[in-house]
């Protein structure tokens, strides 16, 4: 088997795999989250997470399973469900760590 048809029939698998298909519709629903601006990182940065179990926390603070669990459930509706998307896009992408000189001294 060739090379490229080797990684055509493994692209295949992947696309036909249920988790796949899930993994796909999660980017999608971040979309929107991609035309974010600057005064987006640093609310990030500066808002605290309003309820539950970190509330108080800095939103970029919010532990990332936390995250995945309101991607899953939906995010809550407004900027702060904005925020909590883009804040986990950051986190998933391992950038969380460009906000740091945005943070308050």
């Amino acid at each position: 088997m060739t090379a490229w048809l080797r990684v055509a029939s493994c692209n295949l698998k992947l696309a036909t795999d249920p988790g796949f298909r899930q993994q796909a519709g999660t980017y999608k629903r971040y979309q929107a989250v991609m035309d974010f601006k600057q005064e987006d990182l640093k609310a990030l940065v500066e808002r605290t997470m309003p309820f539950g179990k970190y509330q108080g926390r800095v939103l970029i603070d919010v532990p990332e399973e936390y995250l995945l669990w309101f991607a899953d459930k939906g995010f809550p509706k407004g900027e702060l469900g904005r925020l909590m998307a883009l804040a986990l896009m950051l986190k998933m992408d391992g950038t969380e760590k460009l906000l740091d000189p945005l943070r308050a001294k």
